[in-house]
């Protein structure tokens, strides 16, 4: 299965993929407000295979790769995946190269409206670093609304949710 946007293709991860997740969960620069840092390369294959196992089971959400139209090149990655009861957790990330391109708020644009189409969601949830000052204005600027702190994996974060 896969996606599209003006400028991206997006589509489920499969093993053809692999480098491509590997190299994005190993940049410290990619996961600074994700995890504090990058992976190491044992710790990315098993959140690789952690994706490819979610796509197995979840036919309609999962983990995909965001590629430009164009030419191919890898751009980052969208996570659909069930979060609670009618819920589901949206997340993004770019390679470096592509911030400030807008090409986050083309995938998020596209999977809200992909998620409007699934019967058994009825809101979004995203959880973000508070110090991810870009992406909270981007989740607000979609009409995400905070909802609460928490912790995930001992980190400190924000919970948005959109109803749709």
């Amino acid at each position: 299965m896969y996606l599209e946007s003006e400028r991206l293709i997006y589509k489920k991860a499969s093993e053809p993929d692999r480098s491509n997740y590997i190299n994005w969960y190993t940049n410290d620069t990619v996961m600074k407000y994700i995890t504090g840092k990058g992976m190491t390369d044992e710790a990315a294959n098993a959140r690789f295979e952690f994706a490819l196992d979610t796509n197995k089971k979840f036919p309609e959400l999962g983990f995909y790769s965001a590629n430009k139209k164009e030419d191919n090149t890898f751009v980052g990655l969208v996570k659909l995946v069930y979060y609670g009861n009618m819920q589901a957790e949206v997340g993004y990330g770019l390679m470096p190269e592509f911030w400030g391109k807008k090409f986050a708020t083309e995938m998020l644009k596209c999977f809200i409206d992909y998620s409007k189409t699934l019967p058994k969601i009825k809101e979004l949830i995203a959880i973000v670093d508070p110090e991810n000052i870009l992406s909270i204005k981007l989740l607000k600027n979609q009409s995400f609304i905070y909802f609460k702190n928490g912790i995930e994996n001992k980190r400190k974060v924000e919970y948005y949710i959109l109803s749709i």
